[in-house]
């Protein structure tokens, strides 16, 4: 919590910056909804999320703390406001920790009077102090890119599929049923096993999955969480085994309806799972008031097992035109903390037991990477030098960050940045090993 203080400059004549308290809720959704909602997104969605925010938050999340906003002392009224969701994610197995701005908005007419600029350096302070090591947010181009953020990752293309004129019938012995608070064990042991995978995604674990389980039905972002079962051949009714999870959009948009996380115990056969989910989202949508839906988007990244079993009925992918902008206000930090994925790429490389440093110039500062023995033992930030010896890699601090988060390859950098170099044979190796491409996941907390 901060207590009010006056917004300085010109812009600020009459306004207070604070955190947000619980009188504020009912206001503060009624803005919400006023601000950001659109002829795709209902208002009313948008309210029963900030509402949610309040009254059944994400794990780590307090209103309190974690929600600011601008208040007109002239006429009491709330102007501006946006808050910060905690998150964890994996990366490639090791968790991170990440914060996630949302519902960033302000009224028209208090609009460019650096508003939402007082209001990030809060939540940025807020940041630092829960010890969040980056920070990311999906949005309108160019407009973050103001407060120290960049687009460094893509949401990937994926593709539509579609049933046609009949509906898809499911194999035999399969069925889903909406998630209860009872299935919030097995959830989250299938979230931290896909976790495992050399991805980069939000990790939620028993907390997580408990609000997500129990979240308002209306929230904008609630998504529909479903439990697979499958029936062995004869049994009788109730003998159900749960297999799987499943989570897809709550509405139909565009005809179509988002099918964001399929996944299985071990040791399951994909082809038939898949089918039945399908066929399941399928009549979901085809009789959703905001359909009918003629088709499902897999957000899955390419090379998940459900998109494997999915080789036919698919139009071509669909590419967004949105990212996510990143922030990583500590490079070193964030290596050391994402260490072990780095020694375990190099441990099945050709720089296996790889000694010293590797130089990475990115202008504004330069980062030695320090080895021994295969294991990365240091990370520090040096000033940049005019020294005329290149570094093993040079490029600006945007892109680094696609190298970083795996959303491109060291190639493709060197391809987009003109001013990207390869310094040494060191660099280009290692470069390519401790960061190749990374698939990304879809399923957000916001």
């Amino acid at each position: 919590m901060i207590d009010p203080r006056p917004l300085p400059g010109p812009g600020g004549a009459g306004l207070i910056l604070r955190t947000a308290q619980p009188g504020d809720a009912a206001e503060l959704a009624e803005f919400n909804a006023s601000v950001h909602a659109d002829d795709s997104i209902p208002g009313d969605a948008i309210a029963e999320w900030t509402l949610e925010l309040f009254e059944i938050p994400p794990p780590g999340f307090r209103a309190e703390d974690d929600i600011v906003v601008v208040e007109d002392t002239a006429s009491g009224q709330l102007v501006s406001s946006l808050c910060l969701i905690p998150q964890t994610w994996s990366y490639a197995g090791v968790p991170t920790s990440v914060g996630q701005p949302e519902l960033v908005g302000t009224h028209p007419d208090y609009r460019r009077r650096g508003l939402v600029r007082a209001q990030f350096e809060v939540i940025h302070a807020r940041s630092a102090q829960l010890r969040q090591q980056w920070q990311i947010i999906g949005g309108i181009p160019w407009y973050y890119r103001q407060f120290g953020y960049s687009y460094a990752l893509d949401l990937p293309p994926s593709p539509v599929w579609r049933w046609g004129k009949a509906r898809p019938e499911p194999p035999a012995g399969f069925s889903l049923r909406p998630a209860v608070e009872a299935d919030i064990p097995f959830l989250a042991r299938l979230d931290e096993a896909a976790a495992a995978r050399p991805w980069l995604c939000c990790l939620r674990g028993v907390g997580g999955m408990t609000y997500e389980v129990t979240r308002r039905p209306g929230a904008l972002p609630t998504g529909r969480i479903l439990v697979l079962e499958q029936s062995p051949p004869g049994a009788p009714d109730g003998a159900a085994e749960p297999i799987g999870c499943v989570v897809h959009s709550s509405r139909v948009r565009q005809g179509r309806v988002n099918l964001w996380i399929v996944e299985l115990v071990a040791g399951r056969s994909w082809l038939e799972p898949t089918a039945a989910v399908l066929a399941h989202v399928a009549t979901w949508g085809a009789d959703h008031p905001d359909g009918p839906a003629t088709g499902i988007t897999l957000l899955m990244p390419d090379g998940h097992p459900a998109r494997r079993c999915v080789s036919t009925h698919l139009e071509r992918p669909i590419s967004s035109p949105f990212g996510l902008y990143v922030r990583v206000p500590d490079l070193p930090e964030f290596l050391r903390t994402v260490a072990p994925t780095l020694d375990a790429r190099v441990e099945a490389s050709p720089a296996i037991g790889v000694c010293g440093n590797l130089t990475i110039d990115l202008f504004t500062e330069r980062l030695e990477v320090r080895f021994d023995a295969g294991r990365l033992v240091g990370v520090e930030r040096v000033p940049p030098t005019d020294d005329e010896v290149p570094s093993d890699l040079q490029m600006p601090h945007e892109a680094f960050l696609h190298l970083l988060l795996g959303n491109r390859s060291l190639p493709e950098v060197a391809d987009g940045y003109a001013d990207c170099a390869v310094g040494s044979d060191r660099g280009g190796l290692l470069g390519e090993v401790l960061f190749p491409r990374m698939p990304l996941t879809a399923w957000t907390v916001g």
